[in-house]
């Protein structure tokens, strides 16, 4: 079996307000097309397969579903032979998902927002394919005797543990022992305990939702979803990661679809796939000069952009200003250099001070205060108007003489 493994869409997402709904469909272009090289070629894909996160919320924006109705109509139509598997992640909704699925499974795309149908195969040239959506507490029960029914599970551990004896069980009764040369293909939407999460992720502070990865031991091949870093989670499972930065921290991250072809008692082959973005994400970090005319910075004027000022004078509309030269920029932050403990520099500055303060007068204060507020240099002078310090200076005056 060969499939395309492309997971957490997030359709409908938006980024710092910037709606990326283009990007998206600039990223399922790039999909359609390498589904169409790999035909052109003569190993066309047997499978497309999509663990989760299919939208960014349970009730998406028509935009989104009307971008993902197009693709689905427009993939059916040219790849006919080709299965597509979708299934719920933690951010979809299960019952609007899953319109027309009945319907929809008869014309090989199978989408899958519940457990009642996890142990159904859906036999895909020599491998048979399972689907395991996000799991909730009480989504399966397990009973004594092994079978699935009985007491309600509530934590992902021991969810996906009865998930996957109930899958692998009823694999052995359909094809025989060892799979009788059917390779067993999971796809779920899962936080494998060691992985490398991004901030744009929505999961839970700890570690009570992560699974170890040895309980995918017994499938051929697990395609993942719900991690935004393409990478390996045990020996033969692979998050693809989000097609798309859903995070400037992600920035610094190539994208990636997987290429990945499974045979029954050999491990799978992984080609990565690099996704082109629309417009890339891009964090800057300078002076803010450098960042409003510097040269080395031209190639990033089409970029979603996060700025990081390292000036420490304050920027009169920063954003405004920089718009002209990014259109897309959608952040702007000063630097918060650190020390060795860690801390801001800044705030360091500012305790030492004030634990000296015996030592200095209300009016050194002040001016140390006015400095760190508006600079110094070339964005701000570094010391007040005159007529300013004439002014503290009579206010302090009346202070430490009890008047107001």
């Amino acid at each position: 079996m060969r499939f395309l493994q492309t997971g957490d869409w997030h359709l409908g997402k938006t980024f710092f307000e910037q709606p990326l709904i283009d990007d998206q469909a600039h990223f399922l272009a790039q999909l359609t097309e390498a589904l169409r090289q790999a035909d052109a070629a003569g190993s066309p894909y047997d499978a497309l397969i999509i663990p989760g996160d299919i939208y960014d919320r349970a009730v998406p924006p028509p935009e989104a579903v009307s971008l993902l109705s197009g693709f689905l109509s427009a993939a059916h139509a040219e790849f006919p032979a080709m299965h597509i598997f979708m299934l719920a992640g933690n951010h979809d909704s299960a019952e609007r998902l899953s319109f027309a699925q009945d319907i929809l499974s008869a014309e090989r795309i199978h989408i899958c927002t519940d457990c009642r149908s996890m142990t159904e195969a859906v036999v895909v040239a020599d491998a048979a394919v399972y689907q395991l959506p996000f799991l909730t507490a009480g989504c399966i029960s397990s009973g004594t005797d092994g079978n699935v029914f009985g007491a309600a599970l509530r934590g992902q551990q021991e969810l996906l543990d009865a998930a996957a004896q109930a899958i692998l069980r009823a694999h052995a009764e359909q094809f025989g022992a060892g799979g009788g040369g059917q390779a067993a293909v999971l796809c779920a939407h899962l936080f494998a305990a060691g992985s490398r999460r991004s901030e744009s992720e929505r999961i839970p502070v700890g570690t009570a939702e992560q699974v170890a990865t040895d309980s995918f031991a017994g499938f051929a091949y697990t395609a993942l979803g719900h991690l935004h870093s393409c990478q390996q989670a045990g020996a033969n499972a692979w998050y693809s990661g989000s097609p798309l930065c859903y995070s400037f921290a992600e920035s610094s991250e190539d994208k990636y679809m997987l290429s990945v072809t499974v045979r029954a008692a050999e491990p799978p082959s992984v080609e990565k796939i690099p996704v082109r973005p629309l417009h890339r994400c891009s964090v800057l970090r300078a002076p803010f000069g450098e960042l409003l005319a510097g040269s080395a910075f031209s190639r990033y004027e089409d970029d979603y952009v996060q700025a990081v000022c390292t000036d420490r004078g304050i920027i009169e509309n920063p954003l405004g200003q920089l718009r002209k030269r990014f259109p897309r920029i959608l952040s702007f932050a000063y630097d918060q250099s650190t020390g060795a403990d860690g801390s801001s520099t800044t705030l360091s500055e500012r305790r030492e001070l004030l634990a000296a303060q015996n030592g200095h007068s209300a009016e050194d204060i002040f001016l140390a205060f006015y400095k760190d507020i508006y600079g110094s240099g070339e964005n701000g002078g570094g010391q007040p108007p005159e007529a300013e310090t004439d002014l503290f200076r009579e206010y302090a005056a009346r202070a430490q003489g009890g008047t107001r």
